[in-house]
């Protein structure tokens, strides 16, 4: 069992502690699992999800959401410092190619 205290989350106000517990038990098949099961359902699930993110151009997903399978949160830390990286670089060669138009025109 884990226990997690929201009492400080930035978008409730809140008078009094919330805590909450998950009791996990192993996927038996018919029942809602609580994480992506890879199978050929969820490949295919992911693969919608991926084509709606891809029409959303100013939006970066990332996380356990965004690859629609599990991450310990080490994977997602390192996943996001990646993502970071890889649109900075863009970013910034965005902005080289703009200002070298500028000095060209």
């Amino acid at each position: 069992m884990e226990g997690i205290d929201i009492h400080n989350r930035e978008v409730q106000e809140l008078q009094h502690t919330v805590i909450t517990r998950e009791y996990p038990q192993a996927y038996v098949p018919g029942h809602e699992p609580y994480y992506p099961v890879n199978g050929e359902r969820d490949d295919h699930l992911y693969h919608q999800y991926d084509e709606l993110a891809q029409a959303e151009p100013h939006t970066i997903f990332g996380g356990r959401l965004a690859t629609y399978r599990y991450m310990n949160m080490d994977e997602v830390m390192a996943s996001a410092m990646r993502k970071w990286e890889n649109e900075r670089m863009k970013m910034l060669l965005r902005q080289q190619i703009n200002k070298s138009r500028t000095l060209t025109d």
